[in-house]
């Protein structure tokens, strides 16, 4: 069997996320607050793991969803049936730094401790999510991304599959 290698990117770069929250705060009356906060996350530089070593897809198949929300959708998925370019070698990995995300909230909370017997907590979240193929992979990955030759297109697919399910 032949050995699988990972090796890191020339140009790869540590991985950054920064976070943030931003709140204002009001006491509306005796025991009752109200709040709006900003919540925010982005992450640059997050490592992807990509299989150098395939050949182009030598074609497609098509697959329809059955039942469900996505019930009739058809997608269209690369095969790779080729053999590899490097034959002494499986996969070769290379483990790059080209993944970011990306998180925005918008939090609404009105809060009463218990005075004259009326207590309640309300919150609303309004959020959204988004990356261009972030993986909870800690350690690398074989054919971490589904094309290694498109994966912008792999991405968005799976961008907007999201953003349908969340309507």
């Amino acid at each position: 069997m032949a050995p699988a290698v990972q090796f890191f990117s020339p140009k790869f770069q540590l991985p950054q996320i920064h976070q943030w929250d931003f709140i204002f705060e009001r006491e509306i009356a005796r025991n009752t607050v109200v709040s709006a906060s900003y919540l925010g996350s982005f992450g640059n530089s997050l490592p992807n793991f990509v299989d150098t070593n395939l050949s182009p897809p030598t074609g497609s198949g098509t697959f329809i969803a059955v039942g469900g929300p996505f019930d009739g959708q058809q997608w269209r998925i690369p095969l790779f049936l080729g053999t590899r370019p490097q034959t002494a070698f499986a996969q070769l990995t290379e483990i790059r730094s080209d993944v970011f995300s990306k998180y925005h909230a918008l939090v609404l909370q009105a809060n009463r401790r218990l005075t004259n017997g009326l207590q309640f907590q309300m919150n609303y979240t309004l959020s959204r999510a988004y990356d261009n193929g972030q993986s909870s992979v800690t350690f690398t990955s074989n054919n971490l991304p589904f094309n290694a030759f498109d994966q912008a297109s792999a991405n968005t697919a799976c961008l907007l599959l999201i953003e349908d399910r969340s309507l």
